[in-house]
């Protein structure tokens, strides 16, 4: 795997885990959701990135 592409995962981890822990510490409705939805947009990326990799080298 590339070290860009780990780089990427870890980058929306920690945002995913940034939407959570502000979900379990606020009680207001919605709160920590922006941040979970940045955090799966990242990982994402880095999933597609990922399988372009491995298509473009067969």
């Amino acid at each position: 795997m590339d070290k860009n592409i780990i780089r990427i995962f870890i980058l929306g981890f920690i945002w995913v885990a940034t939407g959570i822990i502000i979900n379990l510490t606020k009680k207001e409705d919605g709160a920590g959701i922006l941040a979970l939805a940045i955090g799966l947009s990242i990982e994402s990326v880095a999933l597609i990135l990922f399988f372009w990799r491995k298509i473009k080298n067969k």
